[in-house]
């Protein structure tokens, strides 16, 4: 039976129950059998389920993650002994080779329907300074080429020649 406290208007549950104004400490004794039950613990909470991106269920569909399609285009690379930095000549190893080796002619976030295609990560480069190279160059080849162009080239998967950008032939 629940009652408020006279003197600081607190909701008491039982008469034993603490107040503001009346220290009297609860009796778990006094309470009846269904109260003293143990409650279930509340560790098993729901939780929401997250939603699946479009772009995820896109990057499944197609095969997963881009450290996957990396790693195939560096193993297709080595086989052709094509494993070697654009701009350096630096031979790449499994060791060595990073995210960052792979950069895209065409930017993905610019253009995320050429994210995992393998025709748009035809080079590689040994690092970040050499990726931003790379990234200069082919805003050149852009200039020059034209931006429908290199989406075509890339579309029908072919190479992209950067002879006349560098300093030796390819």
């Amino acid at each position: 039976m629940a009652t408020t406290c006279k003197k600081c208007g607190m909701l008491k549950m039982t008469p034993d129950t603490k107040c503001a104004c009346n220290v009297k400490k609860f009796d778990a004794s006094k309470l009846s059998k269904h109260t003293k039950k143990e409650k279930k613990p509340t560790e098993l909470k729901r939780t929401a389920v997250k939603k699946v991106s479009d772009k995820r269920k896109e990057r499944l569909a197609t095969g997963g993650k881009e450290i996957t399609l990396f790693k195939n285009i560096y193993k297709k690379k080595f086989k052709a002994k094509e494993n070697f930095c654009i701009i350096c000549r630096q031979e790449l190893t499994e060791e060595n080779i990073q995210p960052a080796s792979f950069p895209h002619i065409l930017p993905k976030g610019k253009y995320p329907e050429f994210r995992l295609l393998e025709s748009n990560l035809q080079y590689l480069v040994c690092g970040i300074e050499h990726h931003d190279k790379y990234d200069e160059i082919i805003r050149e080849v852009k200039k020059d080429m034209g931006l429908v162009e290199l989406e075509k080239l890339i579309i029908n998967g072919k190479k992209l020649d950067l002879s006349k950008y560098l300093d030796y032939e390819i």
